[in-house]
């Protein structure tokens, strides 16, 4: 029997399982880190476009996510801020 000791991970995996199998999923990517740092990587009907646009997606987010910690950073570019750090 296999068994999950990061209970964290089950409970989001399940939930995402379920999600996807409520949906009508065209193609699938699932990324993760290993913690020997090592990254996998995981396709289901991916082509070459899907890849780019999850990509696009990851390096979406990220953006967002260092605008909501550094609001700072959006203030001045709306503000027209200071340009090369001066």
């Amino acid at each position: 029997m296999v068994t999950f000791e990061d209970k964290e991970l089950a409970v989001w995996l399940e939930a995402l399982a379920r999600d996807m199998l409520a949906s009508e999923v065209e193609a699938a990517a699932v990324v993760y880190k290993l913690r020997s740092g090592d990254i996998q990587t995981g396709y289901l009907r991916a082509g070459m476009q899907e890849k780019a646009t999850f990509a696009f997606t990851f390096q979406q987010d990220a953006i967002l996510d260092t605008l909501e910690v550094n609001p700072e950073i959006l203030r001045d570019i709306l503000e027209g801020g200071e340009e090369d750090g001066e």
